[in-house]
């Protein structure tokens, strides 16, 4: 007898698994998916090994569903092929969980592959349609969802409401499911378990007043993520709810599209307390012609949260307005301004000297800043000031008489690439790296263009250096004679 055949079920089973790439990548090949590939080609080498791997679940639901040998769009031939391969790993599967995703179809083309797959929507752990078939989740059982935990549902933009929707409470017999990914043209367009959830996605750029309606439905939100228009500045609520307290939110962001001079992006906040707060993104589109920020409402939304980090994407708050949000950054550990290049410029690094002798120091806990813009105008001597005042070597810590009263920088990302810097500055900044400073940023190589400067006409020695530190980091500029300090 071949030893292989000696080796008890259970282990052969696992040999089996092994076997299969279990790298977790759902992608297909033009072959076709490679964990199904493997499995079929295991099942077919003997007739132990077949027995095995039938009655393997594991084997059979290591891909999403439905299964895509093709493109199911393609052909009626290719939707009939994967239609059969959907159906036969789905009995092979068991009762472990799935996911499911079905997008990108029409509603005939998804029609089978949705039915097929509510026979087994017992099984189902995360849900994706992106599809006008939302209403045949009509025919799920009751306690059919009782595993689900994630939904990603999405309606093409063209859509209208559908009353049907309004009918669909399949979802709300869902005990486990906790995040939810809304994209539509209208909100809310189904009937959710919105007390239970902990994490919310809504994309469309709905009108701010019925994404602060969604959110007054989960006080157990932990991570909201919620694309809307701006709100009118004089426009007062639909519903006068005063101020919503979310306990448990931990992470909002908010991608803002200002379509007219009127729409504001702060108003929103001044109706929310959000005392868990941690993180807080806000990216403002990139088309907006009139920023409309108001310092009053910002400030008392972060007194009224404990803020680590704040990201502001393609936002240009006044240089006032932004040395308002860090005088009251208390909490504040990160600071992100991405093509944001109002916002960079004297009085941003002005306001971050710190001075061991004033009685007010801004942004106390702030270890970590990250600015990136094209268009930008400070002087490099006020940055790199402002860098050397809020970082020392543990052996300057040492020797000073007590602790600073702000934090030392933990990492500084400059990348501005587009900044003129001097040699000095640059030679500085290599300096501060060489001795510990995390910073990343671009830094070309400056190369004097007079023959008789001896520096200048040596490039030799000028380029292996850049050199040198360039090939330690693949992630640097392809530009000859730059230096990267990406660490």
């Amino acid at each position: 007898m071949c030893p292989i055949h000696t080796i008890p079920a259970e282990l052969m089973c696992e040999v089996l698994q092994l076997a299969i790439d279990t790298s977790g990548d759902s992608k297909f090949d033009s072959e076709g998916l490679r964990g199904l590939r493997a499995a079929l080609v295991l099942s077919q080498v003997c007739a132990q090994w077949r027995r095995l791997a039938l009655t393997t679940p594991q084997l059979w639901t290591l891909q999403d569903f439905p299964i895509e040998i093709v493109k199911p769009k393609e052909s009626v031939d290719a939707r009939k092929i994967s239609m059969d391969a959907t159906k036969a790993c789905l009995d092979r599967s068991g009762s472990l969980p799935i996911s499911v995703q079905l997008g990108d179809l029409s509603q005939d083309a998804a029609a089978p592959f949705l039915k097929e797959l509510i026979r087994h929507s017992h099984q189902w752990r995360t849900l994706s349609l992106s599809t006008e078939s939302i209403s045949a989740l009509i025919e799920i059982p009751p306690g059919g969802l009782n595993r689900l935990e994630s939904v990603d549902l999405s309606l093409p933009r063209e859509s209208t409401p559908d009353p049907l929707h309004s009918q669909l409470t399949t979802f709300l017999g869902a005990p486990r499911l906790r995040s939810v990914s809304l994209t539509s043209q209208h909100l809310p367009f189904l009937p959710m378990p919105w007390p239970q959830l902990t994490h919310l996605t809504l994309n469309g750029y709905y009108p701010p007043q019925p994404c602060l309606d969604a959110l007054v439905l989960c006080p157990q939100l932990v991570v909201a993520e919620v694309e809307m228009t701006g709100w009118l500045q004089g426009l007062p609520p639909a519903s006068d709810i005063g101020t919503v307290t979310l306990p448990c939110l931990e992470k909002l962001r908010l991608d803002v599209d200002i379509n007219t001079e009127g729409e504001h992006i702060t108003p929103l906040l001044r109706r929310l307390n959000l005392p868990a707060l941690k993180t807080l993104i806000l990216h403002l589109d990139d088309d907006a012609k009139d920023f409309r920020w108001s310092a009053e409402d910002f400030t008392q939304f972060q007194l009224r949260s404990h803020i680590e980090r704040i990201e502001l994407i393609s936002c240009s708050p006044a240089s006032a307005d932004l040395q308002s949000l860090l005088l009251h950054a208390v909490d504040l550990k990160h600071l992100e301004l991405l093509d944001c290049p109002n916002c960079i410029n004297d009085s941003l690094f002005l306001g971050l000297l710190y001075d061991a002798s004033d009685s007010v120091h801004v942004a106390p806990k702030l270890e970590t800043l990250v600015v990136g813009s094209t268009d930008s105008n400070f002087d490099e001597d006020t940055l790199e000031c402002m860098i050397l005042s809020r970082w020392w070597t543990d052996d300057q810590l040492h020797t000073m008489p007590g602790p600073p009263a702000v934090a030392r920088w933990k990492r500084l990302a400059l990348g501005m690439e587009d900044q003129d810097y001097s040699s000095d500055f640059i030679d500085s900044m290599k300096r501060l790296r060489e001795r510990g400073l995390n910073l990343q940023g671009y830094f070309p190589e400056r190369v004097e263009s007079d023959e008789g400067d001896e520096e200048g006409s040596d490039g030799e020695g000028s380029d292996e250096e850049g050199s040198d530190e360039k090939g330690s980091d693949e992630e640097g500029s392809d530009d000859e004679g730059s230096v990267s300090l990406s660490s």
